[in-house]
């Protein structure tokens, strides 16, 4: 009979290091990711969440590239530094026809670094004008739609409160869902343009043409004193 020391195994060696990663590194990542992301919404009790993506604990479709190479916001707590701070939503639980917008902050960062901020047209450097940093992205919740928009509505209106304004990058058409509350809370005047790439030709629902705010999905009455809505 061959005597086999159970704790000499490969298994239980990785079983022992993914314990001691558990026990050590994931509470000091977790606290680093509540510490600059803030707390997660109050409907979310799942631990090592926060409301912004922080550290290598956040969705692995998370985006580690800036909008237009800008500073990174680590710590969101410093946002009120800036003018505009640009916002990832990787999420697309809503779409109804297939997935693959959760993709779409991180794809856009990627080509934006491809631009400068300077357009040789018209003479403009666009950092002579506003102080623009990229703030991440909320953290999202695949599976929970009602936690998602928790998390949006914290995220979003946070950076509102401090005299901040977002460029969000989404995303489905639902993370625009101005129902979520990001843009209810706000009782100043604001302007909303959602730009979007897909092709409005199937008009047999109302939820298939051109801007779900449009069509009465969402009602306008949600934006306060609302300037104008374009929908492209």
């Amino acid at each position: 009979m061959i005597m086999i020391d159970r704790n000499e195994l490969h298994a239980m060696k990785t079983a022992a290091r993914f314990d001691e990663f558990g026990n050590t590194r994931f509470p000091t990542m977790a606290k680093r990711a509540v510490e600059f992301g803030l707390e997660p919404a109050d409907s979310i009790k799942s631990e090592g969440m926060s409301c912004f993506a922080r550290t290598n604990l956040g969705p692995t479709y998370t985006s580690h590239e800036t909008f237009l190479r800008s500073p990174f916001c680590e710590d969101i707590h410093k946002v009120s530094e800036y003018d505009v701070a640009v916002v990832g939503i990787p999420y697309d639980s809503g779409a109804s026809n297939r997935s693959g917008t959760r993709l779409g902050p991180a794809g856009i960062r990627h080509a934006s670094s491809q631009i400068s901020p300077f357009n040789p047209d018209y003479g403009v450097d666009l950092y002579e004008n506003i102080k623009l940093c990229d703030a991440g992205d909320i953290y999202t919740l695949p599976a929970n739609a009602e936690k998602t928009f928790d998390q949006i509505t914290k995220g979003i209106g946070y950076i509102f409160s401090q005299g901040v304004t977002p460029i969000v990058l989404g995303g489905d058409h639902s993370t625009l869902s101005l129902r979520s509350g990001a843009f209810q809370s706000i009782s100043t005047a604001i302007s909303a343009l959602s730009i979007s790439t897909a092709t409005a030709i199937a008009m047999l629902s109302k939820w298939t043409k051109k801007c779900t705010a449009q069509n009465g999905i969402i009602p306008l009455t949600c934006l306060t004193s609302a300037q104008k809505i374009l929908c492209r």
